[in-house]
Order: structure tokens, then C-alpha cells, then sequence
């Protein structure tokens, strides 16, 4: 099965942060399994969870970021 990528500017992002799925899981409070039904797209992103996705990424790589850069669907 073909893995469909839901937001591929926050997968890019994590990658340069070096931050793994289990890690964000961990730093948003949220099952692994959780962050893969969302990162899917089945279930949604509460604000509070957008926001510190943000937040973890602009800390780590000293950058600011959009919400509407890191969540775009449609790259």
C-alpha cells in the first residue's frame, strides 16, 4: 500500500529537526498511534497540538514558521 503523505512541509520540517514521529508523539502528549491517524489525515490536529508543533519546531531549528506553511496539504 502506498503511504500518502497529509502534510509533507511538517514531515520535511521533522526531518530537518531530527525529531521522530515517537518523539513528537511524546512532546505533544499523544499516542504514536494518536499522531499517525492525524499525520494520515483520519482524525484532526487540536489548536493546542498545532501550536506546539509550532513551537517545538521553531525552538529546535531557531526558525519561524507558518501554521499555514507546516500544515498545507497541498504542496
Amino acid at each position: 500500500m502506498k503511504r500518502v503523505i497529509t502534510f509533507p512541509n511538517l514531515e520535511i520540517e521533522l526531518i530537518r529537526a531530527h525529531i521522530s514521529k515517537g518523539d513528537l508523539a511524546k512532546e505533544i502528549n499523544i499516542s504514536i498511534a494518536s499522531l499517525y491517524s492525524k499525520l494520515r489525515g483520519d482524525t484532526q490536529f487540536t489548536l493546542s497540538e498545532v501550536r506546539d508543533i509550532k513551537y517545538l519546531l521553531e525552538t529546535k531549528l531557531d526558525k519561524e514558521y507558518s501554521y499555514e506553511y507546516l500544515f498545507k496539504t497541498d504542496v
